[in-house]
């Protein structure tokens, strides 16, 4: 099982599913170095890593030309779930000026879209547990789904290795056209929430979570 044992760490199965040792450091050199002080970091920071291995795998298979460190993957993630808690403006441009320079300027909008996309899917997952969500605090906040829900969701993109270009336009009626060089595969948005249901319902130890997950339910939420 991976999931949080509290709101105050990580433990060590989580940590070696998704790595997030290998961020830890980096992230609080960063956040010291650029002097960030955003109101997401101090009241999610145990939380806010689960999103660092997703956006490295969606650049990874984006295959850019140009080469994210882990500093950069760090510096996007802020950027994106900056942007989205309305936070400092003047910090978020200070980030966003630092991704520019690297030639990262057209990733920051996807990961924000990215980070959009996935909370309208977690809120419907989350309407069918009985929990409402109404903004995206609530995600960060939903501790028993939200790491479940993230580590399903990074096996999900790398069963299909998908990347930020797909992602958006994955997240239709149409479901994903993926092309695996042989020509391009449909897979529908249901099959891709069944599948990712269920992968959810074997990682959360919460009953509630376990006996409240109807694919037909969070598929109506999101057509």
């Amino acid at each position: 099982m991976y999931y949080l044992k509290n709101i105050n760490g990580f433990n060590s199965e989580v940590n070696e599913k998704l790595n997030i040792s290998r961020y830890r450091n980096i992230f609080q050199k960063t956040i010291k170095e650029l002097n960030l002080n955003f109101y997401f970091i101090s009241t999610f920071g145990t939380t806010i890593p689960v999103f660092y291995p997703i956006f490295e795998k969606l650049v990874k298979n984006n295959n850019l030309e140009l080469k994210l460190t882990t500093t950069d993957i760090v510096l996007l993630t802020i950027c994106a779930i900056g942007v989205l808690f309305n936070e400092n403006k003047q910090e978020i441009t200070k980030i966003k000026n630092i991704l520019t320079e690297k030639g990262f300027s057209e990733l920051i909008d996807k990961a924000v879209e990215f980070v959009k996309s996935i909370n309208n899917i977690f809120s419907a997952i989350s309407k069918n547990t009985g929990k409402i969500l109404i903004t995206i605090t609530d995600m960060f906040s939903y501790t028993a789904l939200y790491v479940p829900f993230l580590i399903a969701l990074l096996d999900m993109i790398n069963l299909y290795e998908l990347g930020f270009d797909n992602f958006k336009a994955d997240m239709t009626t149409l479901g994903f056209s993926l092309s695996f060089g042989i020509g391009v595969v449909t897979i529908s948005l249901k099959h891709f929430l069944n599948m990712l249901i269920k992968k959810i319902s074997r990682l959360t130890k919460k009953k509630i979570i376990k006996e409240n997950l109807n694919v037909e339910f969070i598929y109506s939420e999101l057509v």
